[in-house]
C-alpha cells in the first residue's frame, strides 16, 4: 500500500482519468469474458479431481461465492468460504480441504514456473519471485501430504474460522490424491493461467496498448500471486504497486498508462465477482445435496 502511494503521488491523475474514459468497453467486455473463463477453469478442476454428486456448475457457483468472499478479506482468507460450502452440500470436510489445497498449491507452483520463465523475458530479478513462489508451493505440497502440528497450530489461530480450518487440516489425511490427479491439477493451472493473461490483454487493448500473450501470461499469473500477501485486503495495492513498476520500468509504460492498466484489471475482477458472485449467493441453494 505504502509502494503504490509513493507512486500515485507521481501520477497525472487528470490524465490517468483521461486513459479510464476512454477505454474500449468491447474489450473490456471480452476481459471480463476470460476473467469469469479462469474460473470456470477452476470449476472444471474440480469436477475432474472429485466427480461425484456436484456439477461443473455446483464448483462455478461455490467458487465464484468463495471469490466474492475473498475480495474482502486480506490474503484472500474467504476463499476458505468454499470448503464449509462444500461441507454444508455433503462432502467430508477432509476431502474440501485438500481438494481447495492441492488446487491452490498447482495454481501457484505454475506461477512460480512462470516467474522464472520471465527471467527469459524480461530480467533476472524474476528469479528471486520464482525461485520463492515455487519453494512455497512445494512446501504447500507437502503440508497435503505430510502433517505439520506446528501448521495446524498456526492456521487455528485464524480469526473466525481457525478452529473451522484446523480441524479440516487434520482430515486431509483421510484422503487420497493420486500422483495422475496431480498433474492434472497442475494441467489445469496451466490453462487458467493462459485465460488469464487473455484477459490481461484485453484490458490493455481496451486502453489502446499493446501487450504480448506470452507477456500478459507470465506478468499476470506473478502479480496475481501478490494479491494473496496479506498486507490489505485481496492484496489491493500491493498488486497494483507492483504491477506499475514492472510494466513502468520492464516495458516502457509510463506511470498513468501502468496505472490506468492495473486499476482496471482489478475493476474487471471485483466487477465479475460481485456480479457473478453475488448473483450466486442470492440463487444457490444451502441445504446439503442427497
Amino acid at each position: 500500500m505504502v509502494l503504490l502511494l509513493v507512486i500515485s503521488s507521481s501520477i497525472d491523475f487528470g490524465a490517468l482519468e483521461k486513459v479510464l474514459a476512454n477505454a474500449n468497453l468491447l474489450f473490456v467486455a471480452f476481459a471480463a469474458f476470460f476473467y469469469l473463463l479462469t474460473h470456470f477453469i477452476s470449476a472444471l478442476r474440480y469436477k475432474m479431481l472429485h466427480s461425484p454428486k456436484f456439477t461443473v456448475l455446483d464448483y462455478f457457483r461455490l467458487h465464484m461465492r468463495a471469490m466474492l468472499a475473498s475480495d474482502a478479506t486480506p490474503g484472500r482468507v474467504g476463499y476458505s468460504l468454499f470448503i464449509f460450502d462444500l461441507r454444508k452440500r455433503g462432502m467430508p470436510g477432509g476431502k474440501a480441504a485438500k481438494l481447495m489445497g492441492v488446487s491452490f498449491a498447482s495454481d501457484f507452483l505454475v506461477r512460480g514456473l512462470l516467474a522464472l520463465a520471465a527471467i527469459w523475458l524480461f530480467s533476472s530479478d524474476f528469479g528471486q519471485a520464482g525461485v520463492f513462489v515455487v519453494a512455497a508451493s512445494i512446501i504447500a505440497f507437502a503440508l497435503l501430504f505430510f502433517k505439520s502440528k506446528s501448521f495446524a497450530s498456526m492456521i487455528s489461530k485464524f480469526p473466525y474460522y481457525g478452529k473451522r480450518l484446523e480441524g479440516a487440516y487434520q482430515s486431509v489425511f483421510k484422503q487420497k490424491t493420486s500422483t495422475n490427479q496431480l498433474l492434472l491439477s497442475i494441467g489445469f493451472s496451466f490453462a487458467g493461467a493462459v485465460a488469464r493473461g487473455a484477459e490481461w490483454v484485453f484490458v490493455f487493448q481496451a486502453l489502446g496498448l499493446n501487450l504480448f500473450a506470452v507477456q500478459a501470461t507470465v506478468l499476470s499469473a506473478l502479480l496475481t500471486a501478490l494479491s494473496f500477501i496479506p498486507l490489505s485486503v485481496a492484496g489491493f495495492g500491493v498488486q497494483e504497486g507492483g504491477g506499475i513498476v514492472l510494466l513502468s520500468s520492464l516495458l516502457g509504460f509510463n506511470a498513468f498508462q501502468a496505472a490506468g492498466a492495473m486499476l482496471l484489471v482489478r475493476a474487471v475482477d471485483v466487477a465479475a465477482d460481485v456480479l457473478v458472485g453475488g448473483l450466486f449467493f442470492l440463487t444457490s441453494p444451502n441445504s446439503p445435496k442427497k
